[in-house]
């Protein structure tokens, strides 16, 4: 459901159209017409319109579509509506909600035609600027209803007023130009222009009321009034209302109320009649035109929407679109305004009743409902799929065994009022698995039952199961049959595998059994008992899988019957099937390859001749949960049905390259059954689900080839929005408020619902994160000051990716003192203050170094001193002690001599 201002998206509905055409003639008859259909998607007021008239439907460079109504303009993503009007949008310069006509310049920017004169949006910016009676430049003073606008190759806007004439604006000077009925080149009879349309030759058209056609070529100086193409149809009568060139330089004019026709322009400016269409089933006045690329014109009438196949041959072939539809919201029998083929080639049609979007590449999944009967068929889970010999079409249907459903009819027959097999017990509940053996015996898979051999041409058959004693067979449940190329037959219970030997004579009864279990101390048997699907190879080998445990291949030859060796290939013994253990399926290819499908939702695959499986990682995130079931088709595309849809894998090409058709009306709701398929001698496909089934031919599957534009739609920093920045410039952060949200459109707009997309923050995420369109929303909080790059990619509705992920750059701005001045301002101070204690540290070294030599220098004069006094101290004593010596001498000699004798004292002579 698209809504204003909400992440829901668009309710998207399959409408089947009657389409109508006749021979081709000049005039054309009104008769009923064969039917076809398309597959719409419609956007109406149950959608969020603020009205259902459409009168313009535009899409931007950037991938928008943009809808002109009179309450309001509207951008559409595929998922929300935008409005843009008075009541929220007065303040960023827009004053009036009445839009009518819109044109984009080759700089990008949007101009509107609107009751108020012409207005130019700031798309990023998301402000208004209007030309009009209140500028002073505005040439038609009167006249600010304006009703048509073009642009020509020069970015100059024509502009067409409601009586005023032509005005042509130069949107590089904003310079205006008039054109009127006081303008003597042309023959303006009126001034209520109808349409303008800039043609590729450089010729500006002009349509006016019950008026002339104007053609103005300024660079030749043509300035051409023409009044009719022939005398029956004169402009004045039948006003061209829509003009569309062709690629050959011919012209459609819609005529009012005479139809459509085709002319050439002639050197002399005038018209030649190429063709003439005046009788579209009664939808003779043309509002718009456009051309798809396969050359089909498409009209808005009065009456809906009509396309003219072929429109330059012969014979071309009018269809008239109708919806069948039973809901009159949905009727298409209104008035259309406005045509637009894309550039994908989606037909837009903007309507009273609101915008339709038709799909060129809707597939073709036709979807069989079982009927229920009340009191006989409760179910229509359709649980297996065969066609017998006769061409019956055999489906198992869960709870009632089988039957044939009849497509001409539309109905079940039970098996038990089928004269071919209701001689069959009638408990049968029910059938998992079909199997037309090479002898034309039909084997039968059951649920409670066992085993059933059946041979239609005698309505004989044999029960096999546990109250049979006759073979050893006690299993309830069948889940898959397999006959090898020696005629065996093969069966995969919940049991074990069982081994049906064919003897001769060929009879009904004439075989025997061997069972094949797990072992608990054999590493030679098979790893478990409950079987989930049985191949045999290119090489003669068998392939058994297994519901929990991994794959076995038998190694001892088809032609032993016992013992015999399984090698097993499980979460024991092969890193890849520790999360791939739990088979579902398995499939092989043409070209010998064996597909296997896990519950887990991975692909594994093994090349011929190569002894490895390998996880498909190419689909690893695209398939869902569960693989139900695989199939080759005859061009060899693998099918993988999955909880998210079916997967198309070329198989023509080296590398991995797919498709996907998600849940959709067509599908069975991605309600697949497993091993429910099944491929006839046509190469139609059948999958069988809990519903009905599903029958196509694969080559009438057109993947959807539009690459998706994927833009971010909105940016929130924290719980405001901001704007996205322009020019490559970076989305600057502050570091407090550093929480982003981001959310995404991939402006592709078939089953939008359906598109993926893969967002990856570099400086944040190691991989790509993918997300569904229901979510298309992403946060980073809490971002860390720093450069960061948002990488953001798309899908389509089928899986196809840009080639190129699209880039947002992020800065996150640091606190102030986190800043690189902040931090340059403390490496100065940490640096100044470091180099003051070095200097200080040196200086204080220098005076320490100072006062320790002076102190070593006052040590020295002190132990000079002392050494001198000691020196000196030993000197006088050497010189003194002498001296003393001799004085006494001396003063005893002088004593001695000079001194009285002592008396009594005889001085003896000899």
């Amino acid at each position: 459901m698209a809504s204003i201002n909400n992440s829901s998206y668009s309710h998207q509905i399959v409408i089947m159209f009657l389409i109508a055409w006749n021979i081709s003639i000049p005039v054309w008859s009104n008769n009923e017409l064969p039917s076809e259909t398309y597959s719409v998607s419609m956007i109406s007021g149950n959608e969020g319109l603020p009205t259902e008239e459409i009168r313009k439907v535009f899409k931007g460079s950037n991938g928008y579509m943009w809808f002109a109504t009179p309450e309001g303009l509207i951008r559409y993503d595929g998922y929300e509506l935008k409005l843009y009007s008075t009541s929220k949008y007065l303040t960023q310069g827009l004053i009036t909600n009445n839009f009518s006509d819109i044109v984009q310049t080759t700089d990008g920017t949007l101009w509107f035609a609107t009751d108020h004169g012409v207005a130019r949006l700031d798309e990023n910016n998301e402000t208004f600027s209007f030309f009009n009676t209140n500028k002073k430049n505005w040439k038609s003073q009167s006249y600010n209803k304006i009703n048509t606008l073009a642009t020509d190759a020069e970015d100059n806007i024509w502009i067409g007023t409601g009586g005023g004439g032509v005005l042509k604006l130069n949107t590089k000077n904003n310079h205006f130009e008039e054109f009127n009925k006081n303008d003597s080149r042309i023959d303006m009879s009126s001034e209520w222009i109808v349409k303008i349309y800039c043609d590729s030759q450089g010729n500006t058209w002009i349509t006016t009321w019950e008026g002339n056609l104007i053609i103005i070529n300024e660079k030749k100086r043509i300035y051409k009034t023409i009044q009719g193409i022939t005398k029956d149809l004169l402009f004045s009568e039948h006003t061209p209302y829509s003009i569309h060139e062709t690629s050959n330089n011919k012209y459609w004019l819609g005529l009012w109320g005479k139809g459509l026709v085709c002319v050439s322009l002639a050197q002399d400016y005038q018209l030649n009649l190429e063709h003439k269409l005046n009788n579209l089933n009664n939808n003779n006045i043309i509002y718009d035109i456009d051309i798809d690329k396969k050359g089909n014109l498409w009209l808005g009438t009065t009456n809906g929407v009509i396309q003219v196949q072929k429109p330059q041959s012969a014979s071309p072939e009018v269809v008239l679109i109708k919806n069948i539809d039973s809901e009159p919201s949905y009727n298409l029998q209104y008035e259309v305004f406005s045509i637009l083929c894309d550039n994908n080639n989606f037909i837009w049609a903007g309507t009273l009743t609101g915008v339709y979007l038709t799909n060129p590449f809707s597939q073709n999944f036709y979807t069989y409902i079982i009927p229920l009967e009340t009191n006989k068929l409760l179910s229509q889970a359709a649980t297996a799929i065969t066609i017998d010999p006769q061409g019956h079409f055999l489906i198992g249907l869960r709870g009632y065994g089988f039957g044939e459903y009849s497509f001409t009819d539309n109905c079940f027959i039970p098996y038990t009022s089928h004269p071919t097999y209701n001689k069959l017990n009638p408990a049968l509940n029910t059938i998992n698995c079909f199997l037309w053996d090479s002898d034309g015996y039909l084997w039968l898979g059951t649920r409670y039952l066992g085993l059933i051999k059946y041979d239609p041409k005698t309505g004989h058959s044999i029960e096999i199961n546990q109250d049979n004693h006759v073979f050893n067979f006690n299993a309830e449940t069948v889940v898959d049959l397999l006959q090898d190329h020696l005629g065996n037959i093969w069966a995969g219970t919940e049991k074990g595998i069982y081994k049906i030997i064919k003897h001769y004579p060929i009879k009904l009864e004439n075989f025997s059994i061997v069972r094949y279990t797990h072992e608990e101390d054999n590493p030679h048997s098979i790893s478990s008992n409950l079987i989930s699907k049985i191949i045999e190879d290119d090489n003669k080998q068998l392939w058994i899988a297994t519901f929990d445990k991994g794959i076995n291949k038998l190694k001892t030859r088809l032609e032993t019957h016992y013992p015999v060796q399984f090698e097993n290939l499980n979460s024991s013994t092969s890193k890849l099937f520790k999360t791939s253990s739990q088979i579902s399926t398995m499939y092989k290819g043409s070209d010998g390859t064996i597909w296997i499908g896990t519950t887990g939702g991975k692909l594994l695959r093994k090349k011929m001749n190569n002894n490895n499986f390998k996880l498909v990682k190419e689909v690893d995130n695209i398939i869902g949960e569960t693989i139900f079931s695989i199939i080759e088709d005859n061009d060899h595309f693998l099918w993988v049905a999955s909880s998210q849809g079916l997967v198309r894998i070329d198989l023509n090409k080296e590398s991995i390259s797919y498709s996907i058709f998600p849940k959709s009306t067509e599908l069975l709701n991605n309600n697949f059954i497993r091993n429910a398929i099944y491929k006839d001698t046509n190469g139609k496909l059948y999958l069988g689900g809990n519903k009905g089934f599903n029958a196509f031919f694969p080559h009438s599957i057109v993947p959807n080839p539009s690459i998706p534009h994927v833009a971010i739609t909105n940016i929130k920093q924290g719980n405001q929005t901001i704007k996205m920045p322009t020019n490559n410039n970076p989305l600057i952060l502050n570091h407090t408020n550093n929480t982003l949200s981001f959310a995404f459109s991939a402006l592709s707009y078939a089953s939008p619902e359906n598109n993926r997309y893969a967002i990856m923050l570099e400086g944040v995420d190691d991989d790509w994160r993918y997300i569904k369109a229901s979510i298309r929303e992403i946060t980073y909080a809490n971002l860390k000051p720093g450069e960061y790059t948002l990488k953001y990619n798309a899908s389509n509705n089928n899986g196809l990716w840009r080639a190129e992920a699209r880039q947002l750059r992020i800065r996150v701005n640091p606190a102030y003192y986190e800043t690189w001045w902040a931090i340059t301002l403390y490496f100065i101070i940490i640096l100044s203050s470091l180099l003051y204690i070095i200097l200080k540290e040196r200086k204080t070294n220098k005076i320490m170094r100072a006062l320790e030599i002076e102190h070593i220098e006052h040590e020295k004069s002190e132990n000079l001193l002392s050494f001198k006094k000691q020196l000196f101290a030993n000197i006088s004593n050497e010189f003194i002690t002498p001296l003393n010596v001799l004085n006494v001498y001396i003063e005893n000699w002088r004593n001695i001599h000079t001194s009285p004798p002592p008396t009594g004292l005889t001085i003896g002579t000899t």
